[in-house]
This record gives structure tokens, sequence and C-alpha cells, in this order.
């Protein structure tokens, strides 16, 4: 939900997550890491919220690629 709150409030970091989920996996990287090279804030942002899934990775040894998340993210917007 706080991920799905922030992203409706910041429409271009949303748009940058949501095309990743249906590009190549480069053209995603490289799109995604630019986004947030030139938006630091917002990156440090969306780094906390993300934090839990972190957690459980390192935990669990479970990997979520950035195409899982967007569409993660996409499946909480109205």
């Amino acid at each position: 939900a706080s991920a799905g709150s922030y992203l409706a409030a910041h429409p271009d970091a949303n748009q940058v997550l949501t095309a990743a989920g249906s590009q190549p996996r480069d053209e995603a990287k490289s799109n995604v890491q630019g986004y947030f090279l030139s938006h630091p804030g917002e990156f440090l942002d969306l780094k906390g919220i993300a934090q839990p899934l972190t957690d459980l990775r390192n935990q669990c040894g479970v990997a979520v690629t950035p195409g899982q998340l967007a569409a993660l993210v996409e499946s909480f917007q109205p």
C-alpha cells in the first residue's frame, strides 16, 4: 500500500517502473537507473518502502526482478 500511494503521488517514477515491467531487462535497468540517478530522493524513499522485500530476499534467497516489482505495484493502481 505504501508503494502504491507513493507512486500515485510520483507519476513519473510510477511510469518508469511500470514501463520497466514490459521492457527487455537491459533497457529496463538502464531506464530505471537513469531516472533514479536524477531523482535520488525518490530512490531513497522507495528503497525504504521496499526494505522489507530486500530483507526477505536476503533471508530466503528469493530474488524479485524489477519487472515483478513493477507488475506488483501496477496491480495496486486503481
